[in-house]
């Protein structure tokens, strides 16, 4: 588990014709951040990017089998690159993160991203 409580990830790349970015903060309640920035980078944060940012921080308790609660503190984006799959996508790793998973990546299918677990083995 990580030891501040806290964790992030930083989705940054281009995929799909168009550049794609969003940065989520997450912890646990006690160790929240004097200032919790849930409109990061200036962009206002909207109830779908909240929504997607809380639905990847649920995939990952589920996927990990984690009871934790866990919050993002931070999401950061633009109108331009941000899509409610980069914001889910970037909750979910940083909250595998806060848990000590380190192999989950993201993947673009050709239409959105995916999670993916670089550290399971193939049968």
């Amino acid at each position: 588990m990580n030891q501040e409580g806290l964790a992030s990830y930083t989705l940054r790349r281009a995929a799909g014709g168009h550049g794609n970015f969003a940065r989520v903060l997450v912890g646990f309640p006690q160790n929240a951040p004097d200032h919790i920035n849930l409109s990061g980078d200036g962009e206002p944060v909207t109830q779908e990017w909240l929504d997607a940012a809380y639905d990847g921080v649920q995939y990952a308790k589920e996927t990990l089998n984690r009871a934790d609660k866990v919050l993002p503190f931070c999401i950061e984006g633009s109108l331009a690159d941000t899509r409610i799959d980069t914001i889910f996508c970037a909750a979910a790793i940083a909250t595998s993160r806060l848990f000590g998973e380190n192999g989950w990546t993201e993947f673009f299918d050709g239409e959105k991203w995916i999670i993916t677990n670089l550290d399971e083995k193939s049968s």
